[in-house]
């Protein structure tokens, strides 16, 4: 049972690192002057805030 917790922990881990590599690339190559773009960074950046929230509440309930 202890192994699938890790499991998980792994993946949503990676998955979030994944997020801010491509959020990051985003920054440093887009081009944020065109509002469809900034549109898009916006949203990007609520993906992965939101992912992080998700990751922290289902680690404080695992803990417990």
């Amino acid at each position: 049972m202890k192994d699938n917790k890790m499991d998980w922990r792994i993946f949503h881990g990676t998955m979030i690192g994944f997020y801010l590599l491509g959020l990051i690339a985003f920054l440093l190559i887009g081009d944020l002057t065109e509002t469809i773009n900034q549109v898009l960074f916006g949203l990007f950046f609520l993906i992965v805030l939101r992912e992080v929230i998700r990751f922290i509440k289902r680690l404080k309930t695992t803990e417990k």
